[in-house]
């Protein structure tokens, strides 16, 4: 495995199902000492630890996904379980390696350096730490746009490597990073988390709430890095060689597509929507159209044999005289 070197990292990038997986696994570890009935102070001293999976990408390091660890009794890591673990996932990302370690935790502990160390011995020279504080993430408050403004988490690196009794970590500035797949999955994740919520919306109405929210911010940020660069092009601000490259580099990975192309697929996109929607409500038509049909057959089964009052006495209709298709 190459290690880069965490003095030249620039800042981490955390792919959702990283914060996923770290979620789950810190509920399952309440919800079992819940239900095993130990003492809200014996679980406090148990965490949810585990391996970050990730790549280098020039001086950005991309977490890409995680599993647990377990502990052996002495509160160490099971080697074993981990090396098992590494290979199973390597099987099937083979372009990951192990990048760091993860705890769920609302501060660091002493034992951190300890396990840091073993992380060194087991996985990969130079690894991050990632602390996640999930109860306080679980009592953070909501915006109006009804996420999470932050979230409760610090990506460290080690100092003083060479003794570990000195070890300490410093804080190294990081983001969020998501491909359109991961974003699908997180919203379904979302959508089942919610859906007993009597006052959740339409599921196509939160999607498009959704993708409204991302391109507002996508605009906010496209218009940040076009004031930045006007002022720079007028002498109002230093001119920065390495946010330039950045700026070009983001310019370049935009998707180099004709016009034409481009109002085809829209055109087919749209046509597609609309198909859908037509699809949707001829479907609902046809559901209540059954509905009514039961309904009324119902009634009309029950009209056969009550007798009825008035000059002539039984059925109003003969057996068989209207019929459903």
């Amino acid at each position: 495995m190459m290690d880069t070197p965490t003095d030249t990292i620039e800042s981490v990038s955390i792919h959702p199902l990283v914060l996923v997986n770290l979620s789950d696994g810190h509920t399952r570890l309440i919800a079992a000492g819940e239900k095993s009935g130990s003492s809200s102070k014996s679980r406090a001293g148990v965490r949810a630890t585990g391996v970050l999976l990730g790549k280098h990408v020039r001086n950005v390091l991309e977490v890409n996904h995680s599993f647990e660890l377990k502990e052996n009794p002495d509160g160490s890591f099971d080697r074993n379980f981990g090396e098992t673990r590494l290979g199973q996932f390597e099987e099937i990302f083979p372009s990951l390696e192990v990048v760091g370690w993860y705890a769920c935790d609302d501060q660091l502990r002493q034992s951190d350096s300890q396990r840091h160390t073993e992380i060194v011995e087991m996985f990969c020279e130079k690894p991050v730490f990632l602390l996640l504080d999930a109860t306080k993430a679980l009592k953070n408050e909501q915006s109006s746009t009804g996420y999470f403004e932050t979230i409760p988490i610090t990506v460290n690196v080690a100092t003083n490597v060479d003794d570990s009794e000195k070890l300490s970590f410093k804080q190294i500035p990081y983001n969020f990073l998501s491909t359109d797949s991961e974003r699908i999955a997180v919203d379904h994740v979302v959508e089942h988390a919610t859906s007993s919520d009597e006052n959740s919306s339409d599921i196509l109405l939160q999607h498009l709430k959704a993708l409204r929210r991302s391109i507002t911010m996508l605009k906010t940020r496209v218009d940040v890095i076009s004031s930045y660069l006007e002022a720079s092009q007028k002498g109002e601000i230093p001119w920065d060689a390495r946010l330039m490259r950045a700026a070009a580099e983001v310019c370049r990975e935009l998707p180099s597509m004709q016009l034409a192309d481009y109002t085809r697929a829209l055109s087919e996109e749209g046509e597609n929507v609309k198909i859908v929607s037509y699809m949707t409500g001829v479907t609902k038509s046809v559901c209540h159209l059954d509905d009514l049909v039961k309904k009324f057959k119902a009634a009309y089964d029950g009209s056969m044999h009550a007798p009825r009052k008035g000059t002539f006495r039984g059925p109003a209709f003969a057996s068989g005289s209207l019929r459903f298709v």
